[in-house]
Order: structure tokens, then C-alpha cells, then sequence
């Protein structure tokens, strides 16, 4: 348990901290000279809050030129709707600074409708692009206290697509109690003592450490795809090889 609780610090230190940084760096280079189709370049439908009462959306973002297109933006006091800002397309400047082109504001006041266009205007949206176009590797390169933040935030504005980021968080913490959970099988398995020597309980831990690794897999994809909340999928491979270690520490000779 000494020796496991070693391993899940630095497990715990390198996975939260030191690594995520150096990630940054090996998928940097892979995108820009190994596959540079692994590089996010846009996105569709993308729908979310920026604001209190306020709901953007749009109908595809081209990154490399950092232009939304089909965007509309609609303002709500409670449950009614007071102005809808529709425009052919939306750039970003830098530091939240975004221009609408081509738009038409429809203010709704009870009954009446009030409509305006125009070609251009400035405005202010407390959003950047890399806040939706989100890549399939970019919770690799966050830090624990990141991904911690980035989920909240993402939770506060609507956007659904943030599984593998809470994945990523729940697994580093989940991984620090692993250790504990495959020292006790180890150690279960290695106290019994068999005829030919230690070859088959060797065998055995082998292919459990394996099964432990597909199931974490496994139940990752299910939150990805399907409807697995990504605590229970983090946490579900540590509780059923937990029980096989209590079932093999019961067995195991004294």
C-alpha cells in the first residue's frame, strides 16, 4: 500500500500537471507536420449562452479565417423573447471585439415589431472561437485546475459537447485510487501459492490489469456516444475491480 500510495502521487502529479503541457507540444507538432487533418478548422450548428437572457448561434465557423456564418443572437427577459439580431455573418477582431455584417434586429414590444438592418456594426461578446470549436485532443493539453474551470464555464453557457473534458478530469482522479485497487489484486493473487510456481497468478494479473484498461476504454465511449453520465464511466471500472479485489483478498491465504 506504501509502494501504491508512491504510484498514485506521482500518477496524480504527473497526469494533473507536468504532462498536459507536454502534450500541448507533441500534438502542436503532429497537427502542424504529421496529420494536419487532426486540426480543428470549424464547426456547425453551434448553439450556447453568452449572457444572461442571451442565446447566439451559428450555422458554421470557419476557424482559419475566424468567421461565423448564418449567426443570430437572441435576447429574453424570463421566457419572452425581446429582440432577435440575424446577420449573413460574423468575424472576430481580438480581445472579445466581434463585427456583424450584413444584419437586420427585429425588437419585439408586446404586439408591435420593430425592424432595423444595416451593413456593419461593432460589438462585445464575452466569447472567443476556441471557446466552441473544440478538438477532439484538447482536454490532452489542459491541467486538472483547467479542465476543472473549462467545464464549469462550458456548463454555465449550454454547450453540450464538453464529455470528454469531464472524462479526462474524473479519469486523473479516478486513476490515483486504480493503484490502490491492482496493488490489493496483485498482492491477493501473488499470497496464493500454486504448483509450477507463480506463472499462472502472474497470467491472471496480467489479464485483469488489461480488463481493467478496455473497461475504463469502454464505458468512456458509452458517455461519448451514448447518454453514460462521465462520472459513472470514470469511476465504474475503480467499483467493479474493487469488488474483484475484496473477492480475492477474502480468498487469499493468510
Amino acid at each position: 500500500m506504501i509502494s501504491a500510495l508512491v504510484i498514485a502521487i506521482f500518477s496524480f502529479v504527473f497526469g494533473s500537471y507536468l504532462i498536459p503541457p507536454a502534450n500541448a507540444t507533441r500534438i502542436k507538432f503532429e497537427q502542424n507536420y504529421i496529420d494536419p487533418r487532426k486540426k480543428k478548422t470549424g464547426d456547425r450548428d453551434i448553439q450556447f449562452k453568452v449572457g444572461p437572457g442571451t442565446i447566439v448561434y451559428f450555422g458554421n465557423f470557419d476557424l482559419p479565417n475566424n468567421t461565423g456564418y448564418h449567426f443570430s443572437m437572441d435576447h429574453f427577459d424570463g421566457h419572452h423573447l425581446v429582440s432577435r439580431l440575424t446577420a449573413q455573418s460574423i468575424q472576430y477582431d481580438s480581445a472579445y471585439q466581434w463585427t456583424i455584417n450584413n444584419y437586420q434586429v427585429r425588437n419585439f414590444d408586446g404586439l408591435e415589431e420593430t425592424i432595423t438592418h444595416g451593413t456593419s456594426i461593432d460589438t462585445t461578446l464575452q466569447i472567443v472561437p476556441n471557446d466552441f470549436i473544440i478538438a477532439a485532443t484538447d482536454q490532452q493539453m489542459m491541467t486538472s485546475p483547467q479542465l476543472r474551470n473549462y467545464v464549469k464555464s462550458q456548463k454555465e453557457r449550454g454547450l453540450g459537447n464538453i464529455q470528454t473534458f469531464q472524462i479526462e478530469y474524473h479519469s486523473r482522479i479516478a486513476s490515483v485510487f486504480s493503484a490502490f485497487i491492482l496493488t490489493l489484486i496483485g498482492a491477493s493473487l501473488s499470497a496464493r501459492k500454486v504448483k509450477g510456481g507463480m506463472g499462472l497468478n502472474i497470467g491472471i494479473g496480467l489479464v485483469l490489469s488489461m480488463g481493467y484498461i478496455l473497461f475504463l476504454t469502454v464505458s468512456s465511449t458509452f458517455a461519448i456516444k451514448g447518454n453514460m453520465s462521465p462520472f459513472v464511466a470514470a469511476w465504474i471500472p475503480n467499483l467493479v475491480f474493487a469488488a474483484i479485489a475484496a473477492f480475492l483478498y477474502r480468498r487469499a491465504p493468510n
